[in-house]
């Protein structure tokens, strides 16, 4: 459910509790699996979860996130234009069953935001950082 949280409005919290979670008052639930697809496809969700929030999910290069955080005057670090940079290419960040990063992906996020921190070091309370790790 993380990518429904718009950031502090709770818009979706009603429709989520409605249709997706059944809460209990100790804190245990019951997911409605009617809306994804992890369990036998290659998706998390379904057509289904994309009716009941008025489309299909967003990708993860759309701009929303990046404008959400300028507006926030939050830095954003691009993983995908570093790792293209490095000469690299997306998928090799990634598993190859899903797209969580896998240990290249975690090492170019980290030499991305080493880099960023070199080039901002108004950004850290700390004294200027080191390549050292």
């Amino acid at each position: 459910m993380m990518g429904l949280a718009p950031y502090g409005e709770s818009k979706y919290a009603p429709t989520i509790l409605d249709n997706l979670i059944d809460l209990k008052e100790d804190g245990c639930f019951r997911l409605n699996l009617d809306y994804f697809d992890y369990c036998a496809g290659l998706k998390m969700t379904n057509g289904r979860f994309d009716a009941l929030f008025g489309g299909p999910a967003r990708s993860p290069r759309e701009p929303l996130m990046n404008e959400m955080a300028a507006v926030r005057g939050i830095p954003v670090i691009d993983q995908f234009d570093y790792i293209l940079g490095q000469g690299g290419r997306g998928e090799y960040a990634q598993f190859a069953h899903d797209s969580h990063w896998n240990a290249a992906g975690h090492q170019w996020a980290a030499e991305a935001l080493l880099e960023y921190l070199k080039q901002n070091p108004e950004i850290c309370d700390a004294p200027a950082v080191s390549s050292e790790l």
